[in-house]
């Protein structure tokens, strides 16, 4: 053998060097809520950016993030605390998350009822790949 050492040094090194995971944009919270006095369903949350392991409402906020309703191309902004509100009528929607830099979030299965309030919270990590949440079905 040549560079016994050498080898086994190597040998160690590659088992020990992971490829890093990428973390992806995600829902990790939502809720079908109560009931107001309006005719039209509302869906609002926040949209925030994961820098560090912290609480939700530790992490960045992130502004100028595109909700889009993909079947009526209905579209908000998020503000400068990430927050948005989206008033659809009664379907069922998928909802796309974007903002440049990011990952984007297709939302699916979003029942909409007329007066009711729903609340979503989203993460999206920096990258380019669509990542996909389904919401579980709506139970009156």
């Amino acid at each position: 053998m040549r560079h016994p050492i050498l080898f086994v040094c190597l040998l160690m090194i590659s088992c020990t060097i992971k490829p890093s995971q990428e973390e992806k944009s995600r829902v990790i919270e939502f809720t079908y809520g109560g009931f107001g006095d309006t005719i039209y369903a509302t869906l609002e949350g926040y949209v925030r950016s994961q820098a560090t392991k912290t609480p939700f409402d530790s992490m960045p906020p992130l502004k100028d993030v595109e909700i889009t309703v993909e079947q009526t191309n209905q579209k908000v902004l998020t503000d400068e605390k990430g927050y948005f509100s989206i008033a659809t009528t009664n379907s069922v929607y998928n909802l796309i998350v974007r903002k440049k830099g990011y990952q984007p979030l297709r939302i699916m299965n979003y029942a909409s009822v007329d007066d009711q309030f729903s609340m979503v919270d989203v993460i999206l990590e920096k990258g380019s790949v669509l990542q996909e949440y389904r919401i579980p079905d709506w139970k009156k």
